[in-house]
């Protein structure tokens, strides 16, 4: 017989008779359960070398995601031809961070003239009108400088309240109302002496709201809040707290920086973030308002880098340098750039990143088949090769192969998954842009003390632990079922039952020795420091599921089923 037509004779057995049948073939059945075997790693390998992960956004992906997509110097080369000198310095500033530090090229030279316009960073039509000599002192501050100082100074205020006592604007005519709020918690009510920051943010909210600055559901956002504050006579946490946001940002960017930005902050959540940024991020904010700006995407970045601190700023650099989409893609995703280290500079197959590139979610899909139908291939080879050795013992069922086979796949496949995120043993660690209450231009009420309270850290490696050691359990709980299953189904009497069943309790113990294996091991890894203190706890729950499983396994599995054999064998008269 040909060895084609052999091998699909085998698998027909195989499928549809006992193992009995299958063991009787020859070289074709080990030839089979070889494929079998051979088919399985190669599966498991294509799975585990797909470029995507739950918990991170592969560097191979970044790169592909900037293909075809405008390159962060031809876009900074953009601004400075278009009219917003402002906006393209901060552009520029950027461009030299990316390049470590080292100026990109020289600031056009308009930058150092007498135009009114360089302290507004660009052309604008109510600034022009209002001071048509430029603003008081601009002369002694560097180009473009920040607009909240610009409107402190008392001659300044006269004449923006000169301007805008004519406006027709309802919603800025609501906010210039503000004025006369008396009451106040974290800025000082303008009617004081300390007044002159609240009075100075009351005249830049109002000129950007009547520039139509502001995106729709912010300005309306903000008339509504004004108006209440009008009513009440008291600002409000609500509406205190966009001012502080827009003061923050007042003193960081331009008037047309500061103008090109707000209409993509569509929420006060986003510019809460956005400021809460501008206050921490120093040297590296000319990064994070140039990639806001290059993607219209300030909220979803914004949320990135206060979850991912430091180490986001390094992924969002990397992304800048790759293109406009690597950093569109960073931002929606919300995940850090990084590959597992085993699996550092592989090369990968172009199919495989197009597809994640295009969506992820099917990656991950077909990343989990494969992975399950690897391991599944690979066990059921393993299981039938011992079943085509001589033995005297009784055939297993075909079912409950293929039965065992799946679970222990499935199992596998959960390790696998885990152990191949390139963050599973990584200490969690806290972002350095982490929300902090909001700074305070008023005295603030004293301090009430917190209670202290305990706490108990779960870092990124007592999680992984705590999810290996709970499945390694479940698949000793498995093949302790399956064993008592095949038992039953074994065609002898009560008594050579209850002596196999004897035969197996190391293995039903199997669970116990497991467990204290795994907290000796943790142990010993917190001793030579490779772990910290907040894994012990996985090291105790180790022994812990041990006996959970073991006890849960003899009291509603093991002890019924003897009971029942040794009441079989007391009504037969054994």
């Amino acid at each position: 017989m040909p060895t084609r037509e052999r091998l699909a004779a085998d698998l027909s057995i195989f499928v549809c008779s006992p193992p009995p049948a299958f063991r009787r073939r020859g070289n074709a059945s080990r030839a089979l359960i070889l494929i079998l075997g051979l088919a399985g790693v190669a599966l498991t390998a294509l799975a585990l070398l797909m470029p995507v992960t739950w918990q991170a956004l592969d560097p191979a992906v970044l790169e592909r995601s900037a293909r075809g997509t405008p390159s962060f110097a031809e876009t900074a080369a953009q601004w400075e031809t278009a009219g917003k000198p402002g906006t393209a310095a901060l552009f520029r500033r950027a461009m030299d961070q990316l390049n470590g530090g080292q100026p990109a090229q020289p600031p056009p030279a308009g930058e150092t003239g007498d135009d009114p316009a360089r302290a507004w960073g660009g052309d604008d039509p109510f600034l022009t009108r209002i001071f048509p000599d430029g603003p008081p002192r601009a002369r002694d501050l560097r180009p473009h400088p920040p607009v909240i100082p610009l409107f402190v100074p008392p001659e300044a205020r006269r004449q923006l309240g000169d301007f805008m006592r004519h406006t027709r604007h309802t919603g800025a005519q609501t906010i210039l109302a503000n004025r006369s709020v008396d009451h106040a918690e974290r800025f000082m009510p303008t009617g004081s002496a300390s007044g002159q920051p609240l009075e100075a943010t009351l005249y830049l909210t109002a000129l950007l709201l009547q520039g139509n600055h502001f995106s729709p559901q912010m300005a309306e956002r903000l008339r509504a809040l004004a108006a209440e504050a009008n009513e009440n006579n008291r600002l409000g946490t609500g509406l205190e707290t966009l001012y502080l946001d827009l003061f923050a940002l007042g003193v960081r960017l331009s008037w047309q920086a500061l103008a090109d930005l707000l209409p993509l902050l569509e929420t006060p959540e986003e510019l809460r973030r956005v400021a809460h940024l501008a206050q921490l991020m120093e040297d590296d904010w000319p990064l994070f308002y140039a990639a806001a700006i290059w993607t219209r995407a300030p909220g979803e970045l914004s949320t990135f880098l206060v979850g991912h601190g430091q180490s986001g700023v390094d992924d969002l650099k990397e992304a800048m340098r790759h293109g406009q989409g690597a950093v569109t893609t960073l931002a929606r995703g919300g995940k850090p750039v990084r590959a597992p280290d085993w699996r550092s500079g592989l090369p990968f197959a172009p199919p495989l990143t197009d597809l994640v590139w295009q969506s992820a979610e099917v990656a991950s899909a077909l990343k989990i088949a494969l992975l399950f139908g690897g391991m599944l291939a690979v066990f059921l080879a393993f299981n039938l090769f011992f079943q085509t050795l001589p033995s005297p013992a009784p055939d297993r069922p075909i079912g409950l192969t293929l039965l065992q086979s799946m679970l222990i796949a499935a199992a596998f496949s959960v390790v696998a998954l885990i152990l191949s995120e390139p963050f599973a043993f990584d200490e969690g660690r806290t972002s350095e842009y982490r929300m902090e209450t909001p700074f305070t231009l008023a005295p603030s009420a004293a301090a009430v003390p917190l209670e202290e309270t305990t706490s108990f850290p779960m870092d990124q490696i007592t999680l992984t632990a705590l999810a290996i050691f709970f499945i390694l359990q479940l698949i000793i709980y498995l093949i302790c079922w399956i064993k008592i299953f095949e038992i039953r189904r074994q065609p002898v009497g009560s008594n050579l039952k209850l002596k196999l069943l004897e035969n197996e309790e190391n293995l039903f113990d199997a669970g116990l020795y497991v467990g204290l294996g795994g907290t000796v091991v943790a142990l010993i890894l917190l001793a030579v420091g490779f772990i910290e203190d907040a894994a012990l706890m996985a090291a105790y729950a180790s022994t812990l599921f041990g006996i959970v499983f073991v006890a849960f396994f003899k009291i509603c599995h093991l002890r019924p089923f003897r009971r029942r054999l040794i009441i079989d064998n007391q009504s037969r008269g054994f």
